[in-house]
């Protein structure tokens, strides 16, 4: 025998022995798994082996390929679904997006708006020339002397006709006879921030125009915080409007736990009549 066919048969012989493996105890070497079976269960290799066991030790049984198939598809559904996930949240992050929250909170309520009470009282005021409905339960004190020109009255003044419920809102109306040769622009123009409101007055070029009574009104003080200590009530917001007619110009204002909605409610009950008015003699 030449050395090459010596190295031949040891070759072959070394990969017999590892591709049957070592025996165990009892002489069982493992074998490949064959997924083909009879009606009965057993192995395929088993029966083309022609024996159920091996020594005193049965084999195993191989397991049914339908569950072993069902395993598998188990296993590829689940690495497709993290794929997935892994491959939409790569998405988002490269488009820019934020990522989603896993969960989303519903939004609060809107705010609603302030309920106004029934409007069932009745005020004339013939000091400054109008009437305005009013719920029941607030207290009037009507105005005692008039609105001198040239001057400002600020809440608490004589010239002004207040009504009022405490802590809930507090309305207050004054109206003034325009002077000789003033207009409605020309007031408009000359207009003074009241030194009581502060900030508060907006630009003269974007004040909303309100309707009292068929007449356009300018609203140049709109939800604006009433300084500290007022103590009427909280919120305290001021609400004003300025309204021309009949030669005359008013002036409306609203504040207390109160919004627009609020005021708007009471200014479409106010009747304006600027021929009943009262005011000073020419010249005081």
């Amino acid at each position: 025998m030449t050395d090459r066919e010596s190295m031949g048969k040891q070759s072959m012989a070394l990969e017999r022995s590892l591709r049957q493996g070592p025996a165990d105890e009892a002489g069982y070497r493992a074998a490949a798994i064959d997924f083909g079976t009879d009606a009965d269960g057993r192995s395929r290799e088993r029966i083309r082996a022609g024996q159920g066991s091996v020594g005193s030790v049965p084999r195993r049984r191989s397991r049914s390929p339908l569950f072993s198939y069902a395993d598998s598809i188990v296993v590829l559904l689940v690495l497709a679904i993290v794929g997935f996930a892994v491959v939409q949240r790569m998405s988002e992050v490269g488009s820019g997006q934020s990522p989603r929250p896993f969960a989303t909170p519903s939004p609060g309520p809107s705010a609603s708006p302030i309920p106004v009470p029934a409007l069932t009282e009745t005020f004339v005021s013939t000091r400054n020339g109008f009437s305005v409905l009013y719920p029941a339960g607030w207290s009037v004190k009507a105005a005692t002397t008039s609105w001198r020109p040239q001057t400002y009255v600020p809440i608490g003044n004589s010239a002004l006709d207040e009504l009022k419920r405490e802590g809930e809102a507090r309305l207050v109306v004054a109206s003034q006879r325009l002077a000789l040769g003033e207009t409605e622009a020309s007031r408009i123009a000359s207009f003074i921030q009241p030194y009581d409101l502060g900030a508060c007055t907006l630009d003269r070029a974007s004040w909303p125009q309100l309707t009292v009574d068929g007449q356009s009104g300018y609203l140049d003080v709109e939800g604006c915080p009433l300084p500290a200590g007022t103590g009427f009530s909280t919120p305290d917001l001021r609400f004003d409007l300025v309204v021309f007619t009949g030669g005359r110009v008013y002036e409306i204002a609203l504040d207390g736990a109160v919004d627009r909605a609020y005021f708007e409610a009471l200014l479409a009950t106010i009747h304006l009549d600027p021929a009943a008015a009262i005011d000073p003699p020419e010249g005081t």
